[in-house]
């Protein structure tokens, strides 16, 4: 119980339990209040949860207000914003936000102060999953038959 005090051991402590809970406001605000040792490793944590916070954002939004979009990725301005959609799109390091940009869905251009979300591939091949299933049905039955 006394490691529990200790702050070296009490950091990734709470860490676990912010993101087990998902309490992702709280995983960035331990970057804010700890010593400059961790400051790599929470800043990786940060990037992380950001990217998954973004990718939940475009899946839920067609367009946001960029001031929404500043405060919900925890930016302290637009050009972090804009500094952040850079680096996401461009950027070809899948280290970076564990993100492959040749298979990215949506992509994300400010216009007027909203974040607009517009899908690349809105052609997309649509697997007919209702017919395959019928047809699955309907093949083991005449199995079913035959045997």
């Amino acid at each position: 119980m006394d490691d529990h005090i200790n702050q070296y051991i009490k950091i990734p402590i709470t860490l676990e339990q912010c993101i087990l809970e998902g309490s992702y406001k709280s995983v960035l605000d331990v970057n804010n209040n700890h010593d400059k040792n961790y400051k790599y490793y929470l800043n990786k944590f940060e990037s992380a949860i950001r990217f998954q916070i973004a990718r939940s954002a475009e899946k839920s939004y067609e367009s946001i207000r960029v001031s929404d979009a500043v405060s919900l990725l925890r930016f302290t301005n637009v050009d972090a914003l804009v500094s952040f959609i850079k680096t996401d799109v461009d950027s070809n390091d899948v280290s970076l936000l564990l993100l492959i940009v040749k298979e990215r869905e949506i992509d994300w251009k400010i216009h007027n102060d909203r974040l607009f979300f517009s899908h690349r591939n809105k052609d997309k091949v649509v697997i007919p999953s209702r017919a395959i299933i019928d047809d699955v049905m309907l093949l083991a039955h005449e199995l079913e038959k035959i045997i």
